[in-house]
């Protein structure tokens, strides 16, 4: 990393990000419970020929926190805050960053667009029935179990979807006793989640202005995601003007920051290309 920045959005929240590298400038924006830090490697991997400004969305550690009203034009005033100090013209976005990522370009001029398994909602594709046990086990402090029940229920942990729920509980506070601080991290930042999901279920009304972004855009779906986000990627394709589809066919949603950040960034340095 080669430094750290701050900027005010529009409603007086501050938000952070870490910078990486020089050059053409890429803000970065991370899936939910994740912090700009989480993407360190995918980062490092582009940092040679741009600068990466990883952003810390609301709720994370070095932004301010989640309103009561939290909804997507708030995080689209925090990313064009971003941009307008960075000067960056480029964004990428995982998972919930990446439909962040897609209503700026919406709200904001950019140059290109990079999203990897966005969770956009095409005629309710998006499970949400778990989200009220989840934000119960929040509220009683079982971080660990709500995480569970989001890995479960979004199936987006690869091979420990197929673990029973109760079990994964049980793997989870384990491993949370022994876990580093990005894990903790993760875990402390569990609150954050429902705002941001209801924010995107309720987008789905309007999934068809999405026809109107002008950016370049590329979207990335991981091979081994579930198919709701197979659905969205598709639809995607579809129906941004501009969109192409590439798939990772032995990747799974964790891609850009766990299982194969090298790999997502080569894609990327070709798509954010001059």
């Amino acid at each position: 990393m080669t430094g750290r920045d701050a900027v005010t959005s529009a409603d007086g929240t501050t938000i952070g990000y870490d910078v990486y590298g020089s050059g053409p400038g890429i803000v970065l924006l991370p899936g939910a419970l994740h912090a700009g830090h989480h993407y360190r490697a995918l980062a490092g991997h582009l940092a040679d020929a741009y600068t990466v400004y990883a952003v810390d969305r609301r709720g994370r550690p070095g932004s301010g926190p989640q309103r009561p009203d939290h909804g997507i034009e708030a995080e689209c005033a925090d990313v064009i805050a971003v941009l307008e100090r960075t000067g960056a013209t480029q964004v990428f976005g995982h998972s919930s960053g990446g439909v962040v990522a897609l209503q700026t370009a919406l709200r904001h001029p950019i140059a290109k667009v990079a999203v990897y398994d966005p969770p956009v909602s095409v005629n309710g594709s998006i499970p949400i029935d778990f989200l009220p046990g989840y934000e119960r086990a929040v509220a009683e402090g079982r971080n660990t179990d709500a995480v569970a029940i989001l890995m479960k229920h979004m199936r987006i942990g690869g091979p420990v979807d197929r673990i029973p729920l109760v079990v994964l509980k049980r793997l989870l506070r384990f491993a949370s006793r022994r876990a580093g601080p990005d894990i903790r991290e993760l875990l402390d930042a569990a609150g954050t989640f429902p705002a941001e999901h209801r924010m995107i279920v309720g987008l789905d009304p309007v999934a068809d202005k999405y026809r109107e972004i002008e950016a370049e855009t590329l979207v990335q779906l991981g091979g081994r995601s579930p198919e709701y986000l197979a659905r969205a990627a598709r639809f995607l394709a579809d129906v941004v003007p501009r969109a192409r589809l590439m798939v990772f066919p032995d990747l799974d949603h964790n891609a850009p920051d766990e299982s194969a950040p090298d790999r997502v960034a080569t894609a990327l340095r070709e798509f954010f290309a001059p």
